[in-house]
């Protein structure tokens, strides 16, 4: 779990200074492309970062191929420990529920990997269909929406075992 959270920091300040460097003034970075959902929303993102920051983007999008492998991991060895630890003092049980829940940063990595597929076809070709735009916008929101979700399980878990600790019994 260490090491992925190491990973994960790292790689996340990588992949801020990346953007902020190419939303450059604009401020229109890469989330702004991940929910343009239509070309009348993603071509003026891409326009604000100019053909350089096109071959920034593409350069080191290698990068957000790594991220997500370390974050998944990150998050689901924050499930499993918390889900270990709320059953340390009680039988331990493994609901489908929990293994459902730590497979869940994974499938939220694949959709990430899925987002960054559409968007190197996109950019590389400058094929700005509105169905392409659309599928690789579809692809965040299910991730950022699974993202949110297990973070909100991680801590709902988390409380579950302050409330059922020894010292609250």
């Amino acid at each position: 779990m260490f090491i992925s959270l190491i990973l994960t920091i790292c790689l996340f300040i990588i992949l801020r200074r990346i953007d902020g460097i190419i939303a450059g003034n604009s401020g229109l970075g890469v989330v702004h492309l991940q929910f343009a959902f239509i070309k009348e929303y993603f071509v003026p993102v891409i326009a604000s970062w100019g053909t350089m920051g096109i071959d920034i983007f593409l350069q080191t999008i290698w990068l957000d191929f790594v991220f997500p492998l370390c974050y998944a991991t990150l998050l689901s060895s924050f499930y499993a420990f918390v889900t270990v630890k709320n059953n340390s003092s009680r039988q331990m049980l493994i609901k489908k529920r929990d293994v459902i829940n730590f497979t869940i940063p994974f499938i939220a990595a694949i959709f990430d990997y899925i987002e960054n597929a559409f968007h190197i076809f996109i950019l590389s070709r400058r094929w700005y269909f509105d169905s392409l735009v659309a599928a690789g916008s579809i692809a965040a929101l299910i991730k950022w929406s699974l993202l949110a979700y297990i973070v909100c399980a991680i801590f709902i878990k988390y409380l579950s075992e302050m409330r059922h600790s020894p010292s609250n019994e």
